[in-house]
């Protein structure tokens, strides 16, 4: 049956559920109390008879704490991750209109050739470099970048290791 709030003469909320009031603060605290003994390595029936609930009543208390919790953490969560991509999105928009905005002066002879000063190259470079931080963070937030995992198994001769080992040494550093 659901739960329906309900004002007590003194003013206080209460809830009401099957005719019969309940204090929510006096819930909470028994879930609190529940939980607390539970750690205390007590059965439900030893928590149920210490605190004069039923043995149905420790196991729903108990089940109702952690749910709460859990809950609330994953509302918080929610709640961040929206926060945190409204906010990199306004800083990409800033960033991609800032780097359109970047001036060029075009030689006449060559209309395909452009010419920028150092001052708009810098802050076109740090306009893109931040627009991509951007999306690397948003696509790690939204679980879009998550590492994969490769598995390889079998012998290799030496000598191939070491070709192999020495063109992904040179595609890294450009040496020969």
């Amino acid at each position: 049956m659901p739960s329906k709030k309900k004002r007590r003469p003194d003013g206080k909320e209460t809830t009401v559920k099957g005719g019969r009031p309940v204090d929510p603060y006096a819930r909470r605290k028994r879930q609190a109390d529940v939980v607390r003994l539970r750690s205390e390595n007590l059965t439900y029936d030893e928590i149920a008879e210490r605190l004069g609930i039923s043995h149905g009543m420790a196991i729903l208390s108990y089940k109702r704490y952690w749910e709460d919790e859990i809950g609330a953490v994953r509302e918080d969560a929610e709640q961040l991750r929206a926060r945190e991509t409204v906010r990199l999105e306004a800083l990409m928009l800033k960033n991609y209109r800032l780097a359109m905005n970047a001036k060029i002066l075009v030689e006449k002879d060559d209309p395909d050739a452009g010419v920028m000063r150092l001052e708009e190259f810098q802050k076109l470079e740090k306009c893109t470099a931040v627009y991509v931080k951007c999306s690397t963070l948003l696509a790690q937030l939204h679980g879009l970048s998550k590492p994969t995992e490769i598995n390889v198994s079998g012998t290799l001769p030496l000598d191939t290791l070491a070709r192999v080992l020495e063109a992904a040494d040179t595609a890294k550093h450009g040496t020969q």
